[in-house]
């Protein structure tokens, strides 16, 4: 996805000119246009090709981690009701995490 058009305001244009860069705002940003613009964009050229809508989503890291939003709001669109939708998004993506962890990131213990 690139937001370097012509129609968008200048700092719009920026969202994608670098990855990994910038500060946490532009990342956020970067995740939001990737995540909804990505469900949206494959959506879309689902719809004008006549190829089947997709019924996973694959996630590299959280990149795309707004995608679940985006999708929640589609079957809610469709008249699912929140609850409902909220439990069928997981059942249809996941995430692949390529940077290791260390042992404290991983092993988190929950005490109540």
């Amino acid at each position: 996805l690139d937001t370097n058009l012509e129609v968008n305001e200048e700092q719009d244009r920026q969202i994608t000119d670098r990855l990994y860069g910038g500060d946490h705002e532009h990342r956020i940003v970067q995740e939001i246009v990737l995540g909804i613009g990505g469900v949206r964009a494959v959506s879309a050229f689902a719809e004008a090709t006549g190829f089947p809508a997709p019924t996973v989503f694959h996630l590299n890291e959280g990149h795309a981690g707004f995608s679940g939003l985006e999708r929640l709001g589609q079957l809610m669109q469709r008249g699912h009701g929140f609850a409902e939708a909220l439990a069928e998004v997981p059942k249809h993506g996941y995430a692949q995490l390529h940077a290791r962890l260390s042992p404290p990131l991983v092993n988190i213990q929950l005490t109540s």
